[in-house]
């Protein structure tokens, strides 16, 4: 296979911010331009969860394939380090189009759903590789690397099958997006996003002054399935989510546990819905950030702002949780992606545009 591999700089993951991650994935966009159908990211692992959000939602409607890969340790005794590098290559040669993280010695995870778990252990002052620090949630481990080779999972080869299936659908997107964005499509777009650890001691006047200070959109990280406190008065965030949304401002609705579900199972999280609340259904909470970043930032009103979060790009959302009427088409999500673009040469923003996106204007 042809797989692009660049070293863009050496750095803690922990010192990657919005700029970092766009110039990876202009680096990507290069090497789509330059006939390179495989990439490989190599990254560490304590911000690769929202790293793999960022290059799954940033680089839409793929036909070509994205491998992010990392190791608890470096190379050396105790590390799987090479033998994750090993299935990047291998996965790699397969040619499979959409984003993938590469990791626990071998395994090949949907990037979407692939989350940081376990951290290495110290034991007598000695740091103890913790080789399968990452779970694929609400989703199959896709393949193993198996005799230098990678080879489905059972249940992960089911999962792959729909998930190409549903990329011929990427076809329409990128022709309907041709005019304004030239293949393969890149969406610079960035609102910084509030985040709101949820403890019981929360004083929702914070959230006021943080809208004061200019952020449009705020994602609240819910103990349990995702509820908020309605009693007392002062503490009721209810009353404030409504007020928020009622004055323009988005509000997310996710979970400190990772593998929580937040849907309208629970009375709790249906009232913040009925007040504006967005649910994030079964999306991780790093995807979730990921994804309000975008959402925020290309929305014109509260409709275009959910359907951007209920859209499925590449498996991060269930979309049978959604109710049927209310699933985000690609049509709508085309024509989202279309006024964005508008928007941004209207308000002067032209050549931005046409230097991140390579757009005749």
């Amino acid at each position: 296979g042809d797989a692009c591999v660049t070293q863009l700089k050496q750095m803690d993951s922990t010192d990657m911010h919005f700029e970092d991650y766009k110039k990876v994935a202009e680096s990507i966009v290069g090497g789509v331009r330059n006939g390179h159908k495989s990439h490989i990211v190599v990254q560490g692992t304590d911000t690769m969860p929202y790293g793999a959000a960022f290059l799954s939602l940033r680089l839409p409607f793929k036909g070509y394939h994205v491998g992010i890969v990392g190791s608890m340790y470096p190379i050396g005794e105790g590390s799987d380090a090479l033998c994750n590098l090993r299935a990047a290559f291998a996965a790699a040669e397969q040619g499979w189009p959409g984003t993938y993280v590469i990791m626990n010695n071998g395994e090949v995870l949907r990037a979407s759903r692939a989350v940081k778990t376990r951290a290495n252990k110290v034991f007598r002052g000695e740091i103890v590789p913790e080789v399968h620090s990452f779970q694929s949630l609400h989703y199959p481990v896709l393949a193993r690397l198996s005799d230098g080779s990678v080879e489905y999972t059972r249940r992960g080869k089911s999962a792959q099958k729909r998930f190409l299936k549903r990329k011929e659908r990427d076809d329409f997107l990128r022709t309907s997006l041709a005019d304004l964005y030239r293949d393969p499509v890149f969406l610079p777009y960035h609102e910084n996003v509030y985040v709101i650890d949820l403890h019981p001691n929360f004083d929702p006047d914070q959230m006021d002054q943080a809208f004061e200070t200019g952020y449009r959109a705020a994602v609240i990280r819910a103990p349990g399935t995702g509820g908020v406190s309605l009693t007392p008065a002062e503490k009721n965030l209810v009353e404030r989510i409504n007020r928020w949304t009622r004055d323009g401002r988005y509000i997310v609705i996710t979970s400190r546990v990772p593998n929580a579900i937040v849907d309208r199972t629970y009375e709790v999280n249906r009232r913040s819905e009925q007040a504006g609340a967005v649910l994030c259904y079964d999306m991780h909470p790093d995807l979730v950030i990921a994804k309000t970043e975008l959402a925020s930032a290309i929305a014109d009103s509260p409709e275009d702002f959910t359907q951007v979060m209920q859209y499925n790009f590449e498996d991060e959302i269930r979309e049978s949780l959604v109710p049927r009427h209310e699933r985000t088409t690609d049509e709508q999500l085309a024509g989202i992606l279309e006024r964005a673009f508008l928007r941004d040469k209207n308000n002067g923003n032209g050549s931005k545009a046409k230097k991140f996106l390579g757009i005749a204007i």
